[in-house]
């Protein structure tokens, strides 16, 4: 599999990370868990060896993301989180970013992303 061209064997891969992103967006915010963060050495226990010289499969890092890494975060959506708010927790803002990271788009400069730096 070449990491810079489409591969048709993508796509099962494709709509299970747009069916997770749905179901997360949709998540009323007082069934959202609030999430907690976890010590190194239990992420480290939970999530075992993620680096391999072989990959461990795109569905694996999904399950490993879902399953151990995200509950092991704090939701900056959750209704109970009262600290500052990194992100725009909205629906349309996190379908925007969706579209943003699709296009590769490095808005750091004007020379990579005229146009996106402008759309800010």
């Amino acid at each position: 599999m070449s990491m810079h061209s489409y591969e048709p064997g993508l796509e099962g891969f494709a709509n299970e990370v747009v069916a997770f992103a749905l179901k997360r967006m949709a998540a009323d915010a007082h069934g959202l868990p609030l999430g907690h963060p976890r010590p190194p050495a239990e992420l480290d226990a939970a999530a075992g060896v993620t680096v391999t010289e072989d990959g461990i499969g795109a569905g694996e890092a999904l399950r490993i993301f879902r399953d151990i890494l995200e509950p092991a975060c704090l939701s900056v959506d959750h209704h109970r989180y009262l600290a500052f708010v990194p992100a725009a927790p909205s629906e349309v803002s996190i379908l925007a970013d969706l579209v943003v990271s699709a296009c590769s788009i490095y808005g750091g400069s004007w020379l990579e992303g005229a146009a996106g730096t402008k759309a800010r």
